[in-house]
C-alpha cells in the first residue's frame, strides 16, 4: 500500500459537557500527518479514564481528530450512555477495515501505487530526454513517449476525479498543455505549451517524490505546488463518516446489538484486539455502516464547529501584505514555470502571518483577552470566528507539501492558509479559554523540524538551515540538537518559539501548561504498518502527570513515564512529554 493511499485512507476517517466525566478537563491534540490513527488509541485511553472533555484544540491532522470526537459526543448514544463514547472512539479502527474492501478505495490504491512507482524512477532525466527530442518531425513520437511515462494521467484521471479525493488542478494544467501540443499545427505553435507540460509534469512527480519526507529547505515550491489531495473532497468524506457516528442512537437496533455484543469485553482493549476474538463485532459495525451510507446523505462537516465539545481547530493565516505577497507569488509561479521559483520567495512583513483559531465568537474573545501577549506564539493569535467544520477541515490539514496556499475569507477579509503547523501544543489557548485541567496528546521529541523549517520561511526565523535541515545526512544530528536544546541561543525569534533549552519559549511554556501528557512514540511507525499497531501503541502509552494535578489523576492515568530516564544521545528519553 502506498504512503499516499495510506494517508488518504486514514484521513477521511479521522474525527456539551458530560456529567459523567471523572474530571473537568480539556484535551489538546498534536497533529501527526499520516499517523493520525494514533490519535484514536490515545483519545480512547484518555476518555476511558476521564470521560469526554469539556473543550479541545488541535491543528493539521488533529483538526480531523477533534472533529470526529465532536461528532461522537453529539450522538444520542454517547449522551444517554456516556460510557459508550469509548466504544465509538475505539470503533474508528473498524472503519479502516471496511474502507479497504470498497472498490473505490481499491481503485485509488492502484492509482496512487502507480504514482509512487513513477516517482521512485528517475523521471526528471526521462522527461528531459523526451522534451529534448521534440522537433518538427518528432512531435508525435515524443508525445507517445511522454504519455508512456505518464500512465497516472493517461489511464487514471477519470478514477481520481470520480473518487473526489485527488486535486484535479494538479492534473488539469498538465492536461491542458498537452492538449494544446496535440492540436498544434507546428512546433512554434506548441513551444509555450511544451514548456508548461514539462514543468507541470515535473511538479506533479515532485509531489509524489516528497510525500512522507517533506523538506522545507529544499522543496522550493512547496507553498505554490497544487498537490494531489482534494481537501474539499476530503472534508466531505470525513463529514460523512462523522455523520455516521453522530447518528448512533440507543434506539437503533444495529447499535443495540453492537452495544450488547461488544461492550462487555472491550474494557482495556482496542477494537482490533476485540475483533480478534469477537469477529462478529466487525461484521455488525460494517452492517450498520452499509445501511447508513445507503440511506443517508448527511454530512456533519456542514455543522458549526463545536456542536457538543467547545472546539478550536487551528491554521496558519497570511493576511495584509503577506496575503498580497503570496498572491503575487502564486501568479508568478504559473508564469515563470521555474522548479526553483520559490527559493527566493520571502514575505515583506512576517508580522502579517498569524496563528488562526476557529471557535465560537464568545470563546475566541475570551481567549484573546486572557492570552499572555509576551509569549511569541500568543502574539500571533487571530480569531477566525465561528464557521462550519468544513472550513477548518479543508484548510488545517492542507499543509505545505500537500497543498499550495489556500484562499479563504473571514467576514470581509481575505487570507491565505498554509495549514495547521503553527500550534502543535495548543494548551495555552485552552488555558486562556478557562480550562483548569488540560491533557495533551503528543509524542516524544522536540518541535517538528519540518514545522520549524516552514516557520523559518514564513516568519524569517534567524536560525541557520544547517540546524533545521531534514535532509537524510543531517536529520539525526539536528533531531538530537532539537531535543537537547541550544543554550547558546536563548533570545532569537527561533528560540522564543521552539528552543527546548529556553524555559520561556512558547514550546516549553505550552508543555508546562499541560496537567497531564499522554506520551506516545508514534514516530517509530510508518503508514505502511497499518493503523492497528499504532492505535494499540498509543492506547497503552504512558502519561506524565504534573505534581499539582488533580489528586485522582496520579492513580487513574497509568502507566506513567520515568521522568529521569535518559536517551543515549544525551537528552531526556521523554523530552517533549514533560516541561
Amino acid at each position: 500500500m502506498s504512503k499516499l493511499w495510506g494517508i488518504l485512507l486514514v484521513i477521511p476517517l479521522l474525527f456539551i459537557t458530560n456529567t459523567s466525566r471523572a474530571a473537568d478537563y480539556c484535551l489538546s491534540v498534536r497533529g501527526n500527518g499520516e499517523l493520525i490513527a494514533s490519535h484514536w488509541g490515545a483519545m480512547a485511553s484518555v476518555v476511558e479514564k476521564l470521560g469526554l472533555p469539556r473543550a479541545q484544540a488541535g491543528g493539521s491532522s488533529a483538526s480531523i481528530s477533534i472533529f470526529l470526537l465532536d461528532s461522537i459526543a453529539s450522538s444520542e448514544l454517547a449522551r444517554q450512555q456516556p460510557e459508550q463514547a469509548v466504544l465509538l472512539i475505539k470503533s474508528l479502527e473498524s472503519v479502516t477495515f471496511w474502507i479497504k474492501n470498497q472498490k473505490e478505495w481499491q481503485d485509488f490504491a492502484l492509482l496512487t501505487s502507480e504514482g509512487q512507482a513513477l516517482a521512485s524512477a528517475d523521471w526528471a532525466q526521462e522527461l528531459d530526454k523526451i522534451f529534448s527530442q521534440i522537433d518538427e518531425t518528432h512531435i508525435a513520437d515524443a508525445l507517445e513517449m511522454f504519455f508512456d511515462k505518464l500512465p497516472l494521467i493517461q489511464r487514471n484521471l477519470a478514477t481520481g476525479e470520480k473518487l473526489n479525493l485527488l486535486n484535479m488542478e494538479s492534473f488539469a494544467r498538465l492536461s491542458q498543455a498537452v492538449a494544446i501540443v496535440q492540436n498544434a499545427q507546428n512546433l512554434s505553435a506548441a513551444t509555450g505549451a511544451l514548456k508548461a507540460a514539462r514543468f507541470y509534469a515535473s511538479e506533479l512527480y515532485k509531489t509524489y517524490e516528497v510525500f512522507g519526507k517533506f523538506n522545507a529547505e529544499t522543496d522550493h515550491n512547496l507553498f505554490f505546488r497544487a498537490g494531489i489531495v482534494n481537501f474539499d473532497g476530503l472534508a466531505q468524506q470525513a463529514g460523512r463518516i462523522a455523520a455516521f457516528y453522530a447518528h448512533a442512537t440507543p434506539q437503533n437496533k444495529k447499535w443495540q446489538e453492537i452495544h450488547a455484543t461488544c461492550s462487555a469485553d472491550l474494557k482495556n482493549k482496542t477494537w482490533g484486539e476485540l475483533v480478534a476474538t469477537h469477529p462478529v463485532c466487525q461484521t455488525l459495525l460494517e452492517q450498520a455502516m452499509e445501511t447508513f451510507f445507503r440511506t443517508s446523505s448527511d454530512d456533519f462537516s456542514q455543522l458549526q464547529i463545536g456542536q457538543n465539545i467547545a472546539s478550536f481547530p487551528i491554521t496558519s493565516v497570511l493576511g495584509g501584505s503577506a496575503y498580497q505577497d503570496a498572491k503575487v507569488g502564486m501568479e508568478n509561479y504559473h508564469k515563470e514555470l521555474n522548479p526553483e521559483f520559490g527559493k527566493t520567495f520571502q514575505l515583506r512583513n512576517d508580522k502579517d502571518v498569524h496563528f488562526g483559531y476557529w471557535g465560537s465568537n464568545a470563546a475566541l474573545e475570551k481567549i484573546a483577552q486572557n492570552l499572555d501577549t509576551r509569549d511569541a506564539k500568543s502574539q500571533r493569535f487571530l480569531a477566525l470566528q465561528q464557521a462550519p467544520w468544513f472550513e477548518a477541515l479543508r484548510l488545517s490539514p492542507a499543509e505545505p507539501g500537500l497543498s499550495a496556499f489556500r484562499e479563504f475569507s473571514v467576514g470581509d477579509e481575505t487570507y491565505f492558509s498554509a495549514g495547521g503547523w503553527p500550534d502543535l501544543t495548543p494548551t495555552l489557548i485552552l488555558k486562556a479559554y478557562g480550562c483548569t485541567q488540560i491533557v495533551h496528546i503528543t509524542r516524544r521529541g522536540g518541535e517538528s523540524l519540518f514545522a520549524q523549517g516552514v516557520a523559518k520561511r514564513l516568519l524569517n526565523l534567524d536560525r541557520d538551515w544547517s540546524l533545521l535541515s531534514t535532509s537524510p545526512d543531517a536529520y539525526q544530528n539536528n533531531w538530537t540538537l532539537n531535543n537537547v536544546g541550544d543554550n547558546s541561543d536563548l533570545s532569537s525569534n527561533w528560540s522564543e518559539l521552539y528552543n527546548v533549552a529556553n524555559s520561556t519559549s512558547s514550546y516549553k511554556k505550552s508543555l508546562a501548561t499541560a496537567d497531564a501528557i499522554l506520551c506516545t512514540d508514534w514516530n517509530r511507525f510508518k503508514i505502511t504498518d497499518g493503523p492497528s499497531l499504532m492505535i494499540e501503541h498509543a492506547y497503552r502509552s504512558p502519561y506524565y502527570v504534573k505534581d499539582a494535578s488533580v489528586s485522582t489523576w496520579t492513580s487513574v492515568l497509568q502507566p506513567q513515564i520515568q521522568t529521569q530516564e535518559q536517551n543515549p544521545a544525551g537528552y531526556p528519553e521523554y523530552v517533549g512529554c514533560m516541561p
